[in-house]
Formats: C-alpha cells, sequence, structure tokens
C-alpha cells in the first residue's frame, strides 16, 4: 500500500498561471462555461522509469472528473452544474499519494481553477528542483475577473 505524501493548499494568487491555462480559460469565459479548470504541472518525461511518475485527478464522490498524467499534460476543462461541489483532489505515485476533500459553491459562470505540482522525480535540464509536497493551487474565478 503505498504511504501518505504530505501536501499544500494555497490560494490560486500565488501561483502563475501557464499560457495554455490563461489561453483556456479565456476560451470558457467566452461561452460563459461554469465548472473546473484543471492543470498539472508534471516535468517527468513519458517514458521516464521512475517511482516518483505522478497522476493527477479530481473527483466527486465516485465519478472521476478529470485526471493528469506524463501522458496527458494538458489543461482539462469539466462542465459543472452551479451549486455546491463536494470535490477530492487527488496526487499519486507507485510508492506514495495525497488526497483532500473540500467544498466549493460555483455561481453561473465562475471557474473553478485548479492547479496541481505534485512530487516528482528530479530533472537536471533547465527546471527546478521539484516539490517535497503535493502543492495545489485552487480558486474561483468570477466572471467579473480578468486573468
Amino acid at each position: 500500500m503505498a504511504e501518505r505524501a504530505p501536501y499544500t493548499v494555497q490560494p490560486l494568487s500565488e501561483v502563475r498561471l501557464s499560457w495554455l491555462v490563461r489561453f483556456q480559460l479565456r476560451r470558457i469565459r467566452k461561452r460563459h462555461g461554469t465548472g473546473l479548470l484543471m492543470h498539472a504541472l508534471i516535468r517527468t518525461p513519458v517514458r521516464s522509469i521512475s517511482a516518483n511518475k505522478p497522476v493527477v485527478s479530481v473527483s466527486e464522490g465516485r465519478v472521476s472528473l478529470c485526471g493528469s498524467s506524463s501522458a496527458s499534460k494538458f489543461p482539462k476543462w469539466v462542465p459543472l452544474a452551479p451549486g455546491a461541489h463536494d470535490l477530492s483532489f487527488h496526487a499519486s505515485r507507485s510508492r506514495s499519494r495525497s488526497s483532500f476533500d473540500k467544498r466549493f459553491t460555483l455561481r453561473e459562470g465562475d471557474v473553478l481553477v485548479a492547479v496541481c505540482e505534485p512530487i516528482q522525480q528530479r530533472q537536471w535540464i533547465g527546471y527546478r528542483h521539484p516539490p517535497s509536497a503535493d502543492q495545489w493551487y485552487l480558486g474561483i474565478i468570477a466572471p467579473d475577473n480578468s486573468v
């Protein structure tokens, strides 16, 4: 069984959103979408052989909403109905995992943005040191907020 890994949850304002996330967010807002936009900052190469090859996912109850791994690193969009949502956030590797639950209430046009930088293998070419805990950045962007 995988050991419990540490995690941190910080406001979305603490991370710089990638151009891919900002582009996707602009498209969603033009269509007046309400829902979840998740992005995982996974730097592990697809062909890497590592125990720290992460998988990041978000679920609601027993329903998996979206997930990312080294094979699918693009931001994921999931439309959600306005109202309360009890979401579970997961980051796992072969030897460790972390998860937590959080409730969000979305109004019409709100986009919950979840960015995760999971524990992963150290990269020597151009990347900073990987985090020692799964780092989540969460925030709701209302229709009237600028990005």
